[in-house]
């Protein structure tokens, strides 16, 4: 109900009562006091909307002026979230990306009152799961925003209702981020009062704060990529030009290693070649990025793979790239206790055709 029609009301009300009470001598005088009264907490309700949808307005200015440097996402959802509580006022505000190979989402950033909550929560992405069903696991799953009017009383809210109380929060919104035609988080927001996100226009408005965040860290991947694409461009070149001038296979072999670990940050590689019976891969050039890998480098030298065994050997038999995003905890992997002491983790295995 428009602000009009909210006055029109209380003068259809105050007109209706003095038609009841029309022969009483205080009825103007009545009347009167009623209509004011009412109109008094009109205006206060619509002082305090406006109060509030200036500052929503004067954050989405804040985080746009910081939009305009930010050159990195995560200053980015730092900045969005300092800005959301100073000049929002909200009690936390929070953003957390999706880790799809978890099914959950993960904290990056937050400011305002936490007090460890973040580190006590659980959000999945799945539905089927109550940890699934909040507002936050509901946003990046359905890509709209989703707001809780009263933790104390949504039965959504029962795994984080205990934590939310004791913090002082009482209701709170999800709004996902969007970058690339995905869905990869959601910015969150909580405040102390209930309802607090009841109002439409407001949630409109802070829907569009998200959508500035979302629509910056899609400019900054797109141009990381492009910057990618260049480098990759100019090593592929250099590595050419560099095997033009190689003896022979061995030592083209151990260029495009040491070039590629050298402008990637790889801190070892080596070459696996097949035996002269073709039974098995042996190890023929290593490169290592300080000198301790050089223990891994001998303790290594002793290993074979036969087809389909160890990352070498899947990426012989499957001829495709073969990633093992941590090492110490893959069995297949079996220097796996040795990468362990020399502080291995990621690794890719890249067939050579000959």
């Amino acid at each position: 109900m428009c602000i009009r029609e909210q006055i029109l009301t209380i003068l259809k009300g105050g007109l209706t009562r003095q038609s009841r009470w029309k022969n009483s001598s205080n009825v103007e005088e009545i009347t009167q006091k009623r209509i004011w009264h009412k109109l008094g907490r009109l205006s206060r309700t619509t002082e305090e909307k406006l109060a509030r949808l200036s500052r929503l307005y004067s954050v989405i200015s804040k985080i746009n002026g910081t939009i305009i440097r930010a050159r990195d996402p995560q200053e980015l959802y730092e900045e969005a979230c300092r800005i959301a509580v100073e000049e929002g006022l909200f009690k936390m505000a929070w953003i957390g990306l999706v880790d799809a190979d978890s099914q959950t989402v993960k904290p990056v950033a937050y400011k305002g009152f936490e007090k460890g909550y973040l580190d006590k929560i659980n959000i999945s992405t799945r539905a089927d799961v109550p940890e699934g069903k909040g507002p936050t696991g509901t946003a990046v799953r359905e890509g709209r925003y989703v707001a809780v009017d009263d933790f104390w009383n949504d039965p959504r809210m029962a795994p984080w209702r205990a934590a939310a109380m004791k913090r002082g929060y009482r209701s709170s919104a999800a709004f996902p981020m969007h970058a690339g035609g995905r869905v990869i988080g959601a910015l969150n927001l909580y405040s102390s009062e209930p309802s607090f996100f009841a109002e439409e226009e407001e949630t409109r408005t802070l829907q569009q704060l998200a959508d500035d965040v979302s629509f910056a860290v899609d400019v900054i991947e797109k141009d990381e990529q492009r910057k990618r694409l260049e480098q990759e461009a100019l090593l592929m070149q250099s590595i050419a030009l560099e095997i033009a001038r190689a003896k022979d296979f061995e030592n083209a072999l151990a260029i495009v290693i040491r070039k590629m670990c050298e402008e990637t940050g790889w801190v070892y590689g080596e070459a696996w070649v097949p035996s002269r019976d073709g039974g098995h891969l042996e190890r023929s050039y290593v490169w290592h990025g300080n000198a301790r890998l050089a223990e891994f480098h001998r303790a290594s030298a002793s290993f074979t793979f036969p087809k389909e065994v160890g990352l070498p050997g899947r990426a012989w038999t499957s001829g495709e790239p073969e990633w093992i995003k941590d090492v110490t905890l893959d069995d297949s992997f079996l220097r796996r206790d040795l990468a362990r002491d020399y502080g291995l983790k990621a690794a890719v295995g890249i067939p050579i055709f000959a």
